[in-house]
C-alpha cells in the first residue's frame, strides 16, 4: 500500500483486498494470470503509429542541463530505468515535482505525456508534438529533435545512459560503445570523451540510448538503421550479434584500432 502511494502520490483511493480461502486464490490466479498475458500483448503491440502520446522525463535535468528523455512505444528511456508504460503512469498518477531541481526550473515536471502531433519526418522520426515539448522544457533553447537520427537534431543525453551512439562520417555508419567500455572508437575517442561531448546537450551526430532500443525495429533508422552498424566494443557486440544480418560485418576494437583501419576494414567486407 504504501508503496504504491510513494510511487504514485496522486493516487487518491487505494482498495486492498486481502484472500485467504485457497479456492478463491486460485480461481483469482488464473484470471490474473491472463490480465496480465493480455497487458503484455498490449504493450508488445504498440508502435509510434498507433500511440496518440508520447511520454517526456526530466529527472536526470539537475545534472544534465537542458536533457529532456522523449519515451515512446519503440524508445525507451536512454538509462534503461524507464520504460514508456511506466513513465506514462508516472506522469498521470506520480510525482510532478524534482525536489532538488534548480530554482530557475521550479515549475518544471517530472514526467509528462504530450500527444505527438503531426508526423514531420518518418524516417527521422520527427514530431510536431515533441518539437513543441523541446521548446518548453529547455525554455525555447532547443527547438526540434529527431527521435531516430543522431545526424542534425538527436535526442538530447543524461549521463546514466547505458550506451552512446555516434556517427562515423569517414564511413557514413553508426558507432556504438557501452558504458564498461575500456576501449577507444576508432576516431580515438574514449567514452569519457564521447560521454562529456554528449551529456546534457543536443551534439549532432552522438547521442545516449538504451541497449534494449538498439533492438527497436525504428532503431536510428534516419540513419540506415543496425545495417548500418559498423563499429561496436566487443563487450557490446557480444550482447547483440543476433541483430546483425546475415554476412554483415562490423568491427570492434580486435579488429579495428583506427579510422583508417575501419575503412580498409569495410571494403574487404564488400569485396568479399
Amino acid at each position: 500500500y504504501w508503496g504504491l502511494r510513494y510511487e504514485y502520490p496522486r493516487l487518491k483511493n487505494i482498495a486492498i483486498t486481502i484472500l485467504y480461502d485457497p479456492n478463491s486464490l486460485a480461481s483469482q490466479s488464473e484470471n490474473i494470470s491472463e490480465y496480465k498475458k493480455q497487458r503484455r500483448e498490449f504493450i508488445k503491440n504498440m508502435t509510434e503509429d498507433n500511440t496518440e502520446e508520447f511520454c517526456a522525463c526530466t529527472e536526470c535535468r539537475p545534472f544534465s542541463l537542458v536533457h529532456t528523455c522523449i519515451l515512446t512505444p519503440e524508445r525507451m528511456g536512454m538509462c534503461a530505468s524507464r520504460t514508456y508504460a511506466s513513465t506514462k503512469a508516472a506522469a498521470y498518477f506520480g510525482s510532478s515535482v524534482i525536489p532538488w531541481k534548480r530554482p530557475s526550473e521550479k515549475d518544471l515536471a517530472l514526467r509528462c505525456a504530450f500527444n505527438k502531433g503531426a508526423l514531420l519526418d518518418a524516417n527521422k522520426g520527427e514530431y510536431q508534438g515533441c518539437n513543441q515539448i523541446y521548446d518548453q522544457m529547455t525554455n525555447a533553447q532547443l527547438k526540434r529533435v529527431y527521435l531516430h537520427s543522431l545526424r542534425g537534431y538527436p535526442l538530447t543525453s543524461c549521463g546514466c545512459f547505458q550506451t552512446l551512439a555516434f556517427w562515423i562520417d569517414e564511413v557514413k555508419g553508426i558507432g556504438i560503445m557501452s558504458r564498461d567500455c575500456q576501449a577507444l572508437a576508432p576516431d580515438g575517442r574514449s567514452w569519457t570523451v564521447l560521454a562529456n561531448i554528449a551529456g546534457g546537450k543536443q551534439s549532432d551526430g552522438i547521442s545516449g540510448m538504451s541497449v534494449s532500443y538498439i533492438r527497436s525495429q525504428s532503431f536510428l533508422k534516419g540513419d540506415g538503421g543496425i545495417e548500418n552498424v559498423v563499429w561496436v566494443n566487443r563487450d557490446l557486440y557480444d550482447k547483440i550479434s543476433d541483430l546483425f544480418l546475415p554476412g554483415q560485418k562490423v568491427a570492434t576494437e580486435k579488429e579495428v584500432h583506427t579510422v583508417e583501419e575501419l575503412k580498409g576494414f569495410l571494403e574487404k567486407q564488400r569485396k568479399s
